[in-house]
């Protein structure tokens, strides 16, 4: 684990988010960029588990509270039918709060002397979705939202590219390949849960 100081630490999202972090602000120097790659890929791999099962079968599969959301069990679908701004929809899963509190700011790979002031900064509003994620993170909780609301009503879907011998869903630095694979899982998923309400309807029972 890694942190931002004393004491602190971070795992799942927020690590691979300090990760991307520095590896941004070594930019220039090969070795190092080549091992926080390394680092970066080894890390990523249990979070993009979690997050493939997301997008593509609607579970939240995150015993150690590692992912970027958070499920409220105690949350139900009642309401549903009645208004879409639910709680349902609302508070079930949402984006992870804050894991750790930060002191310092995230391009400093060092803390300050301790004869200054650390710079102020204001807190992130989800430091557990990573960087190279944060554009992504809405489609990515409704993606998984639209699939955890169909398994609700009784039936298991999960995205056919979930079974693919190399789904594209993987840690990449480029992030139009991410982009690209997160947007096609939002329109598959949405596309189960209106073929749901309009065939099925289950939704209404």
């Amino acid at each position: 684990a890694a942190g931002g100081g004393a004491g602190e630490a971070c795992r799942g999202g927020a690590l691979l988010r300090l990760l991307h972090e520095r590896r941004a602000a070594i930019a220039g120097d090969d070795e190092s960029v080549a091992l926080y790659d390394y680092l970066l890929r080894a890390s990523a791999t249990p979070f993009f588990e979690m997050l493939r099962g997301w997008v593509y079968r609607g579970e939240c599969d995150d015993p150690y509270g590692e992912f970027l959301v958070r499920e409220a069990p105690s949350v139900a679908k009642e309401g549903l039918t009645t208004e879409y701004a639910c709680a349902y929809w609302q508070k079930r899963f949402t984006l992870a709060p804050a894991q750790v509190r930060r002191r310092y700011g995230p391009r400093l790979l060092h803390p300050p002397p301790l004869h200054s002031s650390p710079p102020h900064r204001p807190p992130l509003p989800h430091p557990q979705v990573p960087l190279f994620l944060e554009s992504l993170a809405t489609k990515i909780l409704e993606a998984g939202k639209y699939l955890h609301t169909i398994r609700e009503c009784g039936r298991s879907p999960e995205n056919p590219m979930a079974r693919s011998a190399t789904p594209p869903l993987q840690y990449s630095t480029d992030t139009r390949e991410l982009g690209a694979a997160i947007e096609a899982a939002h329109k598959w998923a949405a596309a189960e849960l209106m073929r749901e309400l309009m065939v099925g309807g289950r939704l209404m029972e």
